[in-house]
């Protein structure tokens, strides 16, 4: 829901994200995310159901460095790592799937 903040990482890759808007009606999300002295980030998210068992993901990052460093990792970044930062993020949610699917809103 709307408002949620929540962390991932540690130390400089320490990440605070808040869920900005939610519209699960039209599968829609957009989060704010701040890697501090790093990068602030907009990450929107909609899907559009392709079948019972298969979905169109659309993901647009925006990012902003906040520091030379950050600079340096968006440039990083632009030069393919991302993608494979990505990549992890698919292989992170597959693991947590069940927890996530079990969990309750609050």
């Amino acid at each position: 829901m709307s408002g949620m903040v929540f962390t991932t990482g540690e130390d400089d890759a320490f990440t605070i994200w808040t869920l900005v808007d939610w519209d699960p009606v039209h599968h829609y999300a957009r989060y704010a995310r701040t890697t501090p002295a790093l990068r602030a980030t907009t990450v929107e998210i909609r899907c559009q159901s392709l079948g019972a068992s298969r979905s169109q993901v659309e993901v647009i990052y925006t990012l902003t460095a906040l520091s030379p460093d950050g600079s340096k990792l968006i440039k990083e970044w632009e030069a393919g790592s991302f993608m494979t930062m990505i990549d992890g993020w698919a292989e992170a949610i597959a693991i947590r799937l069940p927890q996530l699917q079990a969990a309750s809103a609050r």
